[in-house]
């Protein structure tokens, strides 16, 4: 009985290493792309908000893109 105890819990510990060694290895690239876009994503985060509080206007040839969509859709 003591064997199999020590087995599960070497079982667990590998496991729980591989874990957290995949999920450290995702944060760290996910961390080096945001370093790399980060001022894409707040010029377009700042677009959007502009244009969604009506302070600028959406492009014509966008405005048309948008009205094909949804007639597309419909």
């Amino acid at each position: 009985m003591p064997h199999f105890s020590l087995f599960i819990l070497l079982v667990v510990f590998i496991c729980m290493n591989m874990f957290i060694s995949i999920i450290w290895d995702n944060f760290r690239h996910a961390r080096d792309n945001a370093a790399k876009y980060k001022d894409e994503v707040f010029s377009f985060m700042w677009d959007r908000f502009q244009r969604m509080t009506g302070l600028k206007k959406p492009p014509k040839e966008e405005i048309h893109e948008e009205r094909d969509a949804r007639m597309r859709g419909q």
